[in-house]
């Protein structure tokens, strides 16, 4: 029991979807570090491009608090020579 616990606690964060990027030309490095320097990121993903009506494609960040969240919110972060779009991930509808 004490495992599920610790595995919910550990996947809570604010995620973030971060649009305007090259998916060919940014690695997961390059993606990564812009953002860390805000503060601690929790997990990083990219969701394939939009294809077979994939309606859900991007990249993403998981965040450990909101105050992180905020920073990255109101930043102008470029990755690639492009400013990307940082918006907060809609939750999924049940």
């Amino acid at each position: 029991m004490e495992t599920e616990k610790h595995e919910l606690i550990e996947a809570t964060g604010t995620k973030l979807f971060i649009g305007n990027l090259d998916f060919v030309k940014t690695g997961m490095t390059q993606f990564v570090e812009p953002f860390a320097k805000y503060g601690q990121i929790k997990e990083a993903y990219l969701s394939p491009p939009k294809v077979a009506g994939n309606k859900n494609a991007g990249w993403g960040i998981l965040v450990t608090d909101e105050e992180t969240a905020r920073l990255i919110l109101g930043a102008t972060i470029v990755i690639d020579n492009r400013v990307v779009r940082v918006t907060r991930a809609k939750p999924k509808a049940e």
